[in-house]
Parts: structure tokens; C-alpha cells; sequence
């Protein structure tokens, strides 16, 4: 029985949606401890401000609603008051089935991008979205990064949902998304403010070097409207005293800070626990020289200088040190299984890489990953090794689906999603987890689907001869 002609059928969709649907059923309804929208490790950012947009009606600090909360973006932080809402402010458990429902949406917008680029692969496509270890356990916790996925998803479709660009409104409304994206989190700004280029590049790939005006009228347009989607919270930043910015200085005070604990273990080989401690005292030294001056700034501009000088110092690592640092944290960003939320969900004693790292000198990522293996229950090294097994055959995948790709000269998918996982990659610079590759999960799976369509083509392909 010839199976192929099911590649990329809705029907076969329709099956694996409905295994997905009652999978997570089970989860949520038997396994998923009732309470554990209660734990997470950045909880408090999101709970609180959810909390009191409750309570207040409004942006504002939890204990002090004279205060306007600018720490983290609007958009999740609206659905959890409105879960809070529904539940009289007693639960937003509810938040998981509906990240459930983000997930399945991630799968079937990257589905039909499949359907386009590689049909015989749409189905492992989905299959694969969905029964990614790293979102499944990703799903049960109170995160953003859920709600990225299929805004990414969505612009990716919008541009491949057809094989060729047609039409500047492609760039205008992707870019529109990119922008929209940034009221959840503003890891998209950089895209939006190059969409202009982006455009222009991916179009002339895609029709040809007389089509690039096309390209800069709709990147032109993607770029205003995404400004436009940004704007509000741009002006409530503004209006609260921290410029025009998504996030807080403070914010980048604190992301400098432990980009530069990242380098000082490098340097040395501390603990990140004791780098951030030498990195703290350096702080404390620079603000006690500070003259008046100094301190007579409003706190967003103590945390601008403050952190201006930390790059400098940055800045003075051997290069050696942060391509170390640097290529470091790819392999966890793009390597990393995961497994911990997994873990957390199933009620398995976690591994404990990143305490490793933390708290014992001399451990990078990969090394206090297969020490916390070594030291871990029989449960959670099952789950790890599932979690690692998953990710090192959609690596070695995506390795072919590159050469597939260039073979067919399918430029404009390839540099997407090479373009993409860089930037996302530069972005975090030497701070990354797994968890932060969740809204470019799905352009990692259309890049192994080409190397599952060729071998499908090719047994295809065969088949004739084979019956004859």
C-alpha cells in the first residue's frame, strides 16, 4: 500500500490534531499538578503585572499602583488578567490548554507552509511541531515565548505561503506581525527595523533582480505599520519616564550584567554564582566613585550610564574569551533538549545542569549537561536523553535540508531561516536556553522537512522500477 499520496493531507493533519488534542487533554486534566501555574522561574514578572491589571485596571506596580510597571510587554500579561478575570482572581490554570491550543496553531501554519516548499514532508512537518519535547514542557509553564511561536509562525506563512512573493501587501502585513510581536516580546524589533531590507533582498531570491521595487515598497510599508502596532507601548514607556524603549534601562542593566558574568567565567573559570558576585563588586566600586552628579540622575539614567560602562568593560574580554562564551551558548541555544520543564511537568525530579553551572567553578552548558545526566534519577535521564535524542536527528536533518535546499535552489526559504536562527542567535549573545528557541522551533523543523521529502521523492521515485 502506497502511503505517499497522505503526505500533506488534511485528513492526515486532522488525525495527528486530534492525538495532540487529547494528548494534552490527559496532561492537563490527569498529570499536570493543579497548582503548577504557581512555579516557574520568572513567575513573579508575569504574575504580578497580570495582578494588578486585575486589581487597578492599569500598567502598574503591584505594591504601589502610583507606579507605572514597564518591566515586562502588555500582551501576555493582558491574557493572564484575563484568565484572572474569568476565575475572580482565584487561578489562570486555564493558561495551559490554552497554550496548548498556540502550540497546535505553530503546527498547522508551519504545516501549510510545508505543503507549499516540501509536500511529501508536510506531515513529519506536523508530527514534528507538535511532538517537540522542548514545547511540550514549554506549554506548561507561564511564559511569553508560547505565544510567540505562532506570531512567527504567522509571518512565516504570510511570506511562504506560496512559492513566489506576490504583491508588496506580503511584506506589509509580515511586517505588520513582526511589529505586533514586540507587545509580547521586543526580541523581533531589530526585523522590523531592517524589514525594509529583508524585503528587498528576499524578493529579488524569489522573482528576480527586477522585482526589488516590490520589495522595498512592501518592506517600506511593513516597517510603518510595524512602528504603528509598537507604538503604544513605545509612548506608555515614554510617558513613564524610561524613553522610547520596550524595555526598562534597568532591563539592560541586568542583561549586560550577566552577558558580562557569562565572560568572567569564561576568563576564569568561576562559578556563575561567584562571577556575578566579581561582577557586583565592580559595580558597587564605579557607582561609589560616581560624583554627585552621578547621583542626582533619575534612576533610568543611572541604569543607562551604569551599563554603558559595563559594555566598555566588555568590551576590553579577550576576543578569544567571548567566541568561547559565544559558541558556547549556540550549542545550548540550538542543542539544548529541554528537558527540565518536561521534567517538572511529569513530576520527575529535575536535572540540575544550569545549578551545576552555577554553582561549581569550571562547567559550560554542554558539561553540566552530562554531569546532571550522570547524577540524575532513572525518569529524568529517560526524558533527557528523549529530549536530546529529538533535537540531535532534527540537527542532523536540517544539515541535509541545507544541501537539499541550495540543490533546488530554494534561496529565498534557506536564507529565512539561516537569517533567522542568526539573528535570534547574536540576539541573546551568551545568555540562551532552550526555552528561548521556542518562536524559531518551527523554521528548525522546515529545515530538516527537505531532507524527509527528498528521501520520500526518491522512494517515489522508485517505486515504478520496483513494481515492474
Amino acid at each position: 500500500m502506497n502511503l505517499l499520496p497522505a503526505q500533506g493531507d488534511p485528513r492526515v493533519a486532522a488525525i495527528v490534531s486530534a492525538i495532540f488534542v487529547a494528548f494534552h487533554a490527559i496532561m492537563f486534566l490527569w498529570i499536570v499538578p493543579i497548582d503548577a501555574w504557581k512555579s516557574g522561574g520568572d513567575l513573579s514578572s508575569y504574575l504580578d503585572p497580570a495582578t494588578a491589571l486585575y486589581r487597578y485596571g492599569a500598567f502598574v506596580d503591584l505594591d504601589d499602583p502610583t507606579r507605572p510597571y514597564v518591566y515586562r510587554q502588555p500582551a501576555y500579561t493582558i491574557i493572564l488578567a484575563a484568565l484572572m478575570w474569568l476565575t475572580d482572581g482565584q487561578s489562570i490554570r486555564a493558561i495551559f490548554p490554552l497554550q496548548a491550543a498556540m502550540l497546535l496553531a505553530t503546527g498547522l501554519m508551519t504545516w501549510s507552509i510545508a505543503r507549499v516548499w516540501t509536500p511529501r514532508a508536510a506531515s513529519f512537518v506536523l508530527i514534528a511541531v507538535l511532538a517537540n519535547p522542548n514545547a511540550t514542557g514549554v506549554v506548561y509553564i507561564v511564559t511569553p515565548q508560547n505565544l510567540l511561536a505562532p506570531i512567527f509562525a504567522l509571518a512565516a506563512l504570510i511570506v511562504f505561503g506560496r512559492r513566489s512573493v506576490e504583491g508588496a501587501a506580503t511584506w506589509a502585513w509580515s511586517g505588520l506581525v513582526f511589529g505586533a510581536s514586540c507587545l509580547v516580546r521586543f526580541v523581533a524589533q531589530g526585523l522590523v527595523f531592517l524589514w525594509p531590507l529583508i524585503a528587498t533582498v528576499l524578493t529579488i531570491l524569489s522573482n528576480g533582480v527586477r522585482s526589488w521595487r516590490v520589495g522595498v515598497v512592501g518592506g517600506a510599508l511593513g516597517l510603518i505599520l510595524g512602528l504603528a502596532a509598537m507604538s503604544p507601548w513605545l509612548w506608555f514607556m515614554k510617558s513613564s519616564g524610561q524613553g522610547f524603549s520596550f524595555s526598562p534601562p534597568a532591563h539592560r542593566l541586568l542583561f549586560v550584567n550577566d552577558n558580562m558574568a557569562h565572560l568572567e567565567m569564561r576568563l576564569t573559570g568561576v562559578s556563575n554564582r561567584d562571577a556575578k558576585t566579581r561582577i557586583g563588586e565592580i559595580r558597587d566600586v564605579w557607582r561609589a566613585s560616581q560624583g554627585s552628579d552621578f547621583q542626582g540622575l533619575a534612576k533610568p539614567d543611572q541604569d543607562r550610564a551604569e551599563a554603558d560602562h559595563l559594555i566598555g568593560l566588555a568590551l576590553d574580554y579577550p576576543p578569544g574569551v567571548a567566541l568561547r562564551a559565544l559558541l558556547i551558548t549556540w550549542a545550548n541555544l540550538f542543542a539544548g533538549g529541554g528537558a527540565t520543564n518536561l521534567q517538572l511537568v511529569l513530576g520527575i525530579e529535575p536535572t540540575k545542569a544550569w545549578d551545576i553551572m552555577r554553582d561549581r567553578p569550571g562547567y559550560n552548558y554542554v558539561t553540566a549537561f552530562f554531569t546532571a545526566v550522570a547524577e540524575a534519577s532513572p525518569g529524568a535521564t529517560i526524558v533527557s536523553v528523549a529530549a536530546i535524542g529529538y533535537v540531535v536527528v532534527m540537527r542532523l536533518l536540517g544539515a541535509i535540508g541545507v544541501i537539499v535546499l541550495i540543490r533546488r535552489r530554494d534561496w529565498p526559504l534557506l536564507a529565512t531561516i539561516l537569517g533567522i536562527c542568526l539573528y535570534y542567535a547574536l540576539l541573546h549573545l551568551f545568555i540562551a536556553e532552550s526555552i528561548y528557541r521556542i518562536p524559531i522551533e518551527p523554521f528548525l523543523v522546515l529545515l530538516a522537512a527537505p531532507a524527509i521529502d527528498a528521501m520520500l521523492k526518491r522512494r517515489e521515485n522508485a517505486s515504478p522500477a520496483t513494481h515492474s
